[in-house]
Formats: structure tokens, sequence, C-alpha cells
């Protein structure tokens, strides 16, 4: 079973040449098994913050958590997933 959100190769290249995201950093937000998590990348001044969310399937009691990822650099957020 594939762990990762789907990105393609451009996505990824688009993402590194307009906002110089390293590949660790992408594998973090695209890892959709990913726990909570802060990494910072000094080198870059990037900052990652993968938080746990809780939802609820239709008919279910019981609340899951699915990660929601946020990144930001010296200009503010780029993209939340």
């Amino acid at each position: 079973m594939d762990r990762h959100i789907s990105i393609t190769v451009p996505e990824q290249q688009q993402l590194m040449d307009d906002y110089g995201i390293t590949d660790d950093i992408i594998t973090y937000v695209t890892d959709k098994d990913e726990s909570a998590n802060y990494v910072y990348d000094p080198e870059n001044n990037q900052q990652l913050l993968i938080a746990l969310v809780p939802y609820r399937l239709k008919g279910e009691k019981n609340a899951l958590y699915r990660p929601s990822r946020w990144l930001f650099d010296s200009s503010g957020p780029h993209f939340h997933l």
C-alpha cells in the first residue's frame, strides 16, 4: 500500500524551484501516515508543521485522525495539505 500522497515529479520540481523546498520536506509532506511533527530547516528557513486532525466517518461514533500539513518560510505559509 502506498503511504504517500500522490505528487507528480513536475509538481515536486516546481516546489523545489519556486520555493527551495528540499526532498526531505517533500517526503514529510507527502507521507499520509506521518505523525504529528515539527521540522525546521535552518539552512532554507523552512518550517513544516504536521498536526493530527480528528474526523469521523459517516455513522461512526469514534473519531479517526489524519495529518494536516502547513509549510512556512520567511514569506509566510505556502500550502496546506
